[in-house]
């Protein structure tokens, strides 16, 4: 599966499911995302950390790291685009950007702990859309400044083997339909979900 080309792109797709690997603590993040309608895998999110990060991370935690996702449509595929979490435990910024490293927007909780509105900035810094919810482990939805929702989160676990150290989660990222033809909006909502997922992990972690 890892191996061949996904019939239908990451960027084209309404609804995309994203499961995580079972992973000790230390282990850096990998996301594997599916077309839920054909249960197609279309993609591979994985965290990339130096030597000195996965050291640290043992004693500091996620929060307070600068975490790096590499998306691909198959793991030996060149970047569909990438997510920067910048250092802080209080208001980490999370930076989008596209395979050429151009900045596509970015993210940052509108207050500490997780707690409000996380809010999604294109490049130019206008506000493209907040995410209500979905910050501790629930459902959220994406709203458009006019409060027109344009796309949602929806978690779901699933139980572990007896044998995994830690339970795999997965939920699923719906865009609404009147962004199928804009692959920087679905770049930067996909971005927020796995970015916000990969800080707020929920319930299991």
């Amino acid at each position: 599966m890892h191996g061949s080309r996904p019939e239908v792109g990451l960027l084209e797709l309404q609804r995309l499911l994203i499961q995580e690997r079972a992973a000790g603590r230390e282990a850096l993040a990998v996301y594997d995302i599916f077309d839920p309608k054909t249960q197609e895998q279309v993609g591979v999110a994985r965290e990339r950390s130096g030597s000195l990060r996965k050291f640290l991370r043992r004693f500091l935690g996620k929060r307070l790291l600068t975490t790096k996702l590499e998306v691909r449509e198959t793991e030996d595929e060149s970047l569909v685009f990438t997510v920067h979490r910048t250092f802080g435990w209080w208001r980490p910024r999370i930076d989008v950007y596209d395979a050429d490293d151009h900045l596509m927007g970015y993210g940052q909780n509108r207050a500490s702990c997780g707690h409000g509105g996380y809010r999604i900035y294109d490049r130019r810094n206008l506000l493209f859309a907040e995410m209500k919810g979905a910050l501790q482990g629930g459902n959220g939805c994406f709203l458009a400044p006019d409060g027109r929702q344009l796309g949602t989160v929806t978690r779901q676990w699933i139980e572990p083997r007896a044998e995994a150290r830690v339970p795999a989660s997965h939920y699923l990222v719906s865009i609404s339909d009147e962004l199928a033809e804009q692959p920087l909006a679905k770049m930067l909502l996909l971005g927020a979900a796995l970015a916000i997922h990969m800080v707020h992990p929920g319930k299991g972690k």
